[in-house]
């Protein structure tokens, strides 16, 4: 089968050794870089093999949004519950996904109590994106709990189009890809799934 389009004819089969050579990586050099324009250096490698199954069911969340001409204040209210195979051994540390370079954490807290940074959580950095950790011992021994994050930032400033952000006078969401984390700290994977 072939595509026509303004004249030219391209089949499937070419097109994919075009991608294949367009994003084709030397891993000859430690300057590797992908052709797109990011370096290898900048987006850490996730090999199957180190795959991880998080240890917690996002059984529901609620997001309330307060939009401003030039700040949104979104609060997420989760309910989370350690899986099955996990709780046997107690808790375990929950890690969120976020990027601090844009949004602002404004408070996190576990079951009504306010968590402090550095004490019962830390922010570490990962490429572009800012990893929240929360210690298991911050997290309630019981299975279930609630967890609420208030993040700010500026949708108008917001150029990647992806997350929550400003075109037109309009705001607009696009959180595929991992755009979630661009709007607050969550387990912003493809394997974690809930109801909104």
């Amino acid at each position: 089968r072939s595509d026509t389009t303004r004249g030219l004819m391209f089949s499937p089969l070419s097109c994919r050794r075009r991608c294949r050579h367009l994003f084709a990586r030397t891993a000859r050099s430690s300057s590797a870089s992908l052709i797109m324009g990011a370096p290898a250096d900048e987006t850490p490698t996730t090999y199957l093999a180190d795959y991880v199954p998080f240890p917690y069911d996002v059984e529901k969340v609620l997001l309330e949004f307060d939009l401003r001409d030039d700040e949104a204040i979104v609060k997420q209210s989760s309910t989370l519950k350690l899986k099955d195979g996990v709780a046997k051994d107690g808790p375990t540390a929950l890690v969120l996904d976020g990027r601090a370079s844009f949004t602002t954490l404004r408070a996190i807290a576990i079951d009504g109590k306010v968590l402090t940074e550095g004490v019962e959580y830390v922010l570490t950095a990962n490429a572009e994106d800012t990893r929240l950790t929360i210690a298991a011992e911050a997290t309630p021994s019981s299975s279930s709990f609630a967890l609420v994050v208030e993040t700010s930032f500026a949708p108008q400033d917001n150029l990647e189009l992806s997350g929550l952000y400003k075109s037109s006078g309009n705001f607009c969401t696009q959180c595929e890809a991992e755009g979630f984390r661009m709007i607050t700290y969550y387990p912003d994977r493809p394997d974690v799934m809930s109801v909104f």
